[in-house]
């Protein structure tokens, strides 16, 4: 396979997924995380393809089979 591109994405959300599953030891999300993520996703997915992040939550890989 050949690799054509690799990315991370979902910058924002490693702060929170630190601070609620590591700090307070939260092993379940709430709706209103989800709300507030919802909410934000617009500007975070414009901010991600303006700058890209240098981590993230997710890496997405795009091959090419030979």
């Amino acid at each position: 396979m050949e690799t054509l591109r690799t990315y991370y994405f979902n910058f924002i959300g490693a702060p929170g997924w630190f601070l609620k599953g590591r700090v307070l030891r939260q092993a379940t999300q709430t709706s209103d995380n989800f709300a507030l993520m919802n909410a934000l996703l617009p500007l975070v997915r414009l901010l991600e393809r303006l700058c890209p992040p240098p981590f993230g939550l997710s890496v997405i890989g795009i091959y090419k089979r030979r």
